[in-house]
């Protein structure tokens, strides 16, 4: 967290954020950069301000993800 400007803070969440997850998770499936760029997207679409984002939540759509590029590679 940090302060944007004398009125602002921002939370932010990046690559690193969700390779860490997968590796404290023990996922072992690969992701590329491009991969957890997609992962976030996903966070920043259904994003509730009610929950935010944690790191349950990252858990949450790495394997959604997977679990997407999964489907499509059984097709």
């Amino acid at each position: 967290m940090k302060w944007i400007d004398e009125n602002t803070i921002s939370f932010e969440w990046c690559v690193d954020d969700v390779l860490q997850t997968k590796k404290d998770y023990a996922i072992s499936d690969h992701l590329s950069t491009d991969d957890c760029r997609e992962i976030l997207d996903m966070c920043l679409v259904d994003y509730d301000c009610n929950l935010g984002v944690t790191w349950e939540l990252l858990v949450f759509y790495i394997n959604e993800f997977l679990e997407m590029r999964k489907s499509s590679n059984d097709t």
